[in-house]
C-alpha cells in the first residue's frame, strides 16, 4: 500500500476513489463478455490509475506491451464513461521492480477505438475452436500445459524421451524456463 500511495502521489491524484480487486466486464460482440479483475484502481474525475501487481519473480511484459493491461484500460473506459485518461503500471514487489517510471497513458479520444479492435481480435482468436498456441515460459501458468502438444514439443528438446516417471509441476516449470531461455 505504501508503494501504491507513492505512485498515486507522483501522478498528482488527490481525493480519488480508491478500490482494490475491482471486477469489471469487457463487452465483446458477438461474444457476451469477458471478465477482468483490476488489482488497484483510482478514479479521480476524468482520470484513472490502474496498477497490476505481479507477485512472481519472473519477467513480465512491460505495461505498454501487456495485453492484460490493455484489457483493463478498455474495461475502465467502458465502466467509467467520465474517465478520459487511464494511466497504467505494473508493480512486482518481490523483486523490487515496477514500471512506474514508464507509466503508459491512454486517452479515450485517441486510443479507445484501436484498443477495442485489438482486444476484440485477440478474444476472437483465443475463442476459436482450435486457437493457436505459442509455447513459452508463460506455459507454466497454464492449466492445460500437460495436454498441450506445443509445450510437450518444446520439452522433448531438453529431456530424454525414455523417462516414464511422472513430472511434478515444479519440474515442468523448470524445464519450460530452460526451454525458452
Amino acid at each position: 500500500n505504501e508503494r501504491f500511495q507513492e505512485m498515486v502521489n507522483a501522478l498528482g491524484i488527490q481525493d480519488g476513489l480508491l478500490k482494490f480487486e475491482v471486477g469489471l466486464n469487457i463487452h465483446i460482440p458477438p461474444f457476451k463478455k469477458a471478465r477482468c479483475v483490476v488489482d488497484a484502481l483510482v478514479i479521480c474525475g476524468q482520470y484513472a490509475l490502474v496498477v497490476d501487481w505481479k507477485f512472481g519473480r519472473g519477467e513480465v511484459d512491460p505495461s505498454d506491451e501487456n495485453w492484460q493491461l490493455l484489457g483493463y484500460v478498455l474495461a475502465v473506459f467502458d465502466a467509467y464513461p467520465d474517465v478520459e485518461v487511464v494511466h497504467i503500471a505494473i508493480v512486482q514487489p518481490r523483486v523490487g521492480r515496477s514500471t512506474d517510471g514508464d507509466w503508459v497513458t491512454y486517452q479515450r479520444t485517441e486510443h479507445y477505438a484501436q484498443i477495442r479492435r485489438t482486444i476484440e481480435s485477440l478474444y476472437e482468436q483465443v475463442s476459436a475452436p482450435n486457437p493457436p498456441r505459442t509455447p513459452g515460459p508463460h506455459c507454466k501458468y497454464c492449466k492445460a500445459v500437460k495436454q498441450c502438444p506445443e509445450a510437450a514439443g518444446a520439452l522433448t528438446k531438453l529431456e530424454p524421451k525414455s523417462s516414464l516417471e511422472p513430472v511434478s509441476a515444479a519440474q515442468l516449470g523448470e524445464w519450460l524456463d530452460r526451454a525458452f531461455l
